[in-house]
């Protein structure tokens, strides 16, 4: 019987991002952020594609700000989708100000900011917007002076940090309005925004929308004319993945592990939806090792795609007589890769595709004979998931 066992991962993000890199990555924003050496005021955007732990980051980032004596604003942009997240934003700035005593400068900020928003909603074009924008300049830029003087009188010599989370989530056109009210009210001196944004999809998301009314102006652009600074998350290393995966499946065997971190997925999201179908396919077969079948079958659909694996196995069984072919070679896995080329070029594979398929084979193996599991009782764990995870396409 297998000693560990998969549950289902909540795909809840957590405010101690201590693996996977993601702490480095915390304290040099940190350092970088609340050094004397700061030029402010400064716009940083965190990016990170789908699932990367941008908010974990940031989470852990505003709890070591307060934890040294700093007063963050966070701001959750996608919360405030369906209401107007730019107004929410100078909202939270706003009463930021009025619990600090400035109530009638609370009151100004957000009367302008209901002035310019309420614009929006006259089905203005991007010139039109940018241009009232420019025509409220002369108003904000006194708000502007005020603001900075009260920054700089009520931090306690401390920088305004506002983190700004799921940015890239919200509509592009909300998107655009929140960059816009951040530089036009605290474009400001002792002022910091670090927003986390997929910087790539704002890019494609403005250039499919505004870029045909402004042609001279792409939306890599438009963004590094908001963000001074880009930090991207880094790759983890096969051993951080290993660390991180341990963290959550106890006992789960080393070998397993290892697979995890060197063909698995590379992103804390992508991580735990793979754990949570590995525990919902275990459930699907009636053997000791249920929890290792499912597991090598969800890495070669990650590797594959549902179709393609369904493909490859199928004809794995018709000619090469299934898993046992691989057993059979001895360890010749130079022999190995070219059966491997030859069948799966028939599915369509990519070149990356089949190198990690290279990979994945020969770990497969020394893993069965590790943990003792017969090939022929993990094929019919493959058979009975083959037949449950073939997605029904037109």
């Amino acid at each position: 019987m297998e000693r560990f066992k998969i549950n289902p991962q909540a795909d809840t993000p957590i405010n101690d991002a201590t693996l996977l890199g993601h702490d480095k990555v915390v304290n040099n924003i940190f350092k970088f952020t609340t050094s004397e050496d700061a030029i402010t005021p400064l716009s940083i955007a965190l990016h990170g594609d789908w699932g990367s732990g941008k908010t974990s980051i940031m989470y852990t980032l505003q709890q070591k700000l307060a934890d040294e004596g700093h007063q963050p604003l966070f701001f959750e942009a996608w919360k405030h989708e369906y209401t107007n997240p730019a107004l929410a934003l100078v909202e939270t700035i706003a009463l930021h100000f009025e619990r600090k005593g400035k109530k009638e400068l609370a009151k100004e900020i957000l009367d302008l900011a209901v002035h310019i928003v309420s614009k929006k909603f006259l089905d203005l074009e991007l010139r039109e917007i940018e241009g009232f924008f420019r025509r409220s300049h002369d108003v904000a830029n006194t708000m502007s002076n005020q603001l900075e003087t009260i920054v700089e009188e009520s931090m306690g010599g401390k920088k305004l940090i506002v983190i700004i989370d799921d940015l890239d989530r919200c509509d592009v056109e909300n998107t655009l309005m929140v960059l816009s009210m951040m530089k036009l009210f605290l474009d400001i001196k002792n002022t910091i925004f670090i927003a986390a944004v997929d910087f790539n999809r704002l890019q494609h998301a403005w250039q499919i929308k505004y870029g045909g009314l402004n042609p001279e102006e792409s939306g890599r652009d438009y963004l590094e004319k908001i963000f001074q600074v880009r930090i991207g998350i880094p790759i983890p290393e096969n051993s951080q993945i290993r660390e991180y995966v341990q963290e959550l499946i106890i006992d789960m065997p080393y070998d397993l592990l290892a697979m995890f971190g060197k063909i698995g997925p590379h992103n804390p999201r992508g991580i735990k939806r793979m754990l949570n179908n590995i525990s919902y396919r275990s459930l699907l077969l009636n053997s000791d090792h249920a929890q290792i079948s499912a597991s090598l079958w969800t890495l070669l659909e990650d590797i594959l795609g549902n179709k393609k694996t369904v493909q490859f196995y199928r004809m794995m069984k018709e000619n090469l007589e299934g898993i046992s072919f691989f057993f059979r070679m001895g360890g010749d896995w130079d022999k190995t890769q070219k059966e491997i080329h030859r069948f799966t070029k028939n599915v369509g594979n990519t070149s990356d595709e089949e190198n990690r398929l290279s990979q994945y084979i020969p770990m497969v193996v020394n893993l069965l004979k590790k943990l003792s599991i017969n090939h022929t009782e993990l094929e019919k764990d493959f058979d009975v998931l083959c037949v449950n995870t073939n997605e029904l396409v037109r």
